[in-house]
């Protein structure tokens, strides 16, 4: 249909291009942990929504974080749990760490079975 330029009212169509993945680099398929030092995929580490953390993952692989939260016989220390999720930015929910707890054990003990 033309307009009263004599042109058409449509507007143009975008070209499809193929869905590929992002070009990544190493830099972001890899970070060094700030606990340990070591450098490891990031899958080995938590996902973040905050802002403080730059590339979208908390800055401390999940190796260090689950020792640093725990006792010397691998229960969670609260204190500790609260402080380092402090640092990572993100909300202590006692009821939320009892469930996950609780969930934890029954699946322990059913493993041991």
């Amino acid at each position: 249909m033309a307009g009263w330029n004599g042109k058409s009212k449509q507007k143009p169509v975008a070209k499809k291009t193929s869905k590929s993945r992002p070009n990544t680099t190493l830099k972001d398929k890899y970070a060094v942990c700030l606990m340990c030092g070591k450098t490891k995929t990031m899958n080995q580490y938590y996902a973040s929504n905050s802002l403080l953390h730059k590339n979208s993952h908390v800055p401390y692989c999940k190796e260090c974080i689950r020792r640093v939260c725990s006792n010397e016989d691998g229960r969670i220390d609260v204190e500790k749990f609260k402080q380092i999720l402090k640092e990572i930015d993100r909300p202590f929910i006692y009821n939320v760490l009892s469930a996950t707890y609780a969930e934890y054990v029954n699946n322990m003990k059913s493993k041991a079975r």
